[in-house]
């Protein structure tokens, strides 16, 4: 936890910190083991989420501001924020991959999924398994955004 300020409103002490935790952490929680610990109440007054993962505040927008050009310049890569490996497809293998047919894995893979990408778009995320990858989700339409080729 970070320390960053401490106030007092109207009798009441707050203090401003900063926490970097791990999936699963309950801030609201906190708060109220703090206050049992030194036989007080405390409670959140404020809460604000600054990252999640790879996904942080900069890439991130007011709805009052979106619309379709922001929406796209802002737009994540999905594999990126999977973490998944990217395999590229051929123009047979993507047709088999559209029906579910599993493709021979290019590299070994240690990661649960790899993103199979065409012309860009994500078509399908699959599973490694013996050498090759099994379809786990299909894309048919593809989806926009893959950059990290």
């Amino acid at each position: 936890a970070d320390f960053i300020a401490l106030d007092e409103e109207d009798g009441h002490v707050a203090w401003t910190v900063s926490f970097d935790v791990s999936k699963g952490t309950y801030i609201r929680s906190l708060a109220r083991d703090v206050g049992r610990a030194v036989s007080n109440a405390a409670h959140i007054v404020g809460l604000r989420r600054v990252s999640s993962g790879c996904i942080a505040l900069p890439s991130c927008c007011s709805v009052e501001d979106l619309d379709q050009t922001l929406a796209r310049s802002r737009a994540l890569d999905p594999l990126e924020v999977l973490g998944c490996p990217v395999q590229e497809l051929s123009e047979a293998e993507l047709s088999g991959v559209l029906c579910g047919q599993t493709v021979a894995a290019k590299g070994a893979y240690d990661a649960p999924l790899v993103g199979l990408v065409h012309a860009g778009q994500l078509r399908a995320l699959a599973e490694p398994f013996a050498g090759r990858l099994r379809m786990k989700d299909v894309f048919p339409q593809g989806i926009e955004g893959v950059a990290c080729l």
